[in-house]
């Protein structure tokens, strides 16, 4: 399914690149897993050091859709990412069931530092604020267990980005690199049917590299 919305999405964008004229555009940036995850936070309570769990899944991890406004040499871009997907199986006449979901919303500003007849670069600030929730729903006993897991995310970053732009500059593709601080925390609740316990998680902090593939056109 997301391979025939990314294919589509595609399609549209080069269409519309012959009839677009630059100013505001709309695209969708995808990113590499090679940096925090936005769910990953949710595992710190699962690990016994209270660490940040990193893992790759793939060259491209998730994908966020940016709407951006071009003055000059200043870009402007609101960017919005958001997934869910969860999982359910029987054993033994019992249910297991497993959720999860995450989103994210941010800001960016980029300033073009070189143009030229078909290409461009730029360097910037981005914020980004996410949540993420983790639910688990079991038996145990004669009642009925939820667990859940939430966490959340605030990521500040510089990217670094170069554009090519063919079909008169309507349609633009390119790669970007981020060097960007994380900073979030966790909290973990339980339900079991007569009572309910929560406590906070650890914190977490860190500094890390998160490369990108941006699309989108102009119009």
């Amino acid at each position: 399914m997301r391979r025939v919305v990314l294919f589509c999405l595609v399609v549209v964008m080069m269409s519309a690149a012959g009839t677009a004229s630059a100013q505001w555009s709309v695209g969708m940036r995808m990113v590499g897993t090679g940096n925090y995850f936005p769910y990953l936070p949710l595992m710190q309570a699962m690990g016994e050091d209270g660490g940040m769990i990193v893992a790759d899944a793939g060259i491209f991890g998730y994908k966020e859709f940016a709407v951006g406004y071009r003055a000059d040499k200043l870009c402007f871009e609101g960017n919005f990412a958001y997934d869910k997907f969860g999982s359910t199986f029987s054993d033994e006449g019992d249910d297991y069931e497993s959720d999860l979901s995450w989103w994210y919303a941010g800001g960016t500003v980029l300033y073009s530092f070189m143009q030229g007849e078909g290409y461009a670069a730029a360097v910037g600030a981005r914020f980004q604020y996410g949540a993420s929730e983790m639910t688990s729903t079991y038996p145990m006993a004669r009642a009925s267990v939820e667990e859940t897991l939430s966490g959340t995310t605030t990521q500040f970053s510089v990217p670094i980005r170069f554009m090519w732009r063919p079909g008169g500059g309507k349609f633009a593709i390119g790669p970007e690199v981020a060097f960007k601080y994380t900073t979030g925390s966790t909290e973990y609740t339980a339900d079991f049917g007569s009572q309910s316990q929560s406590m906070d998680g650890p914190e977490y902090t860190g500094f890390d590299t998160e490369y990108s593939l941006m699309m989108k056109f102009m119009f």
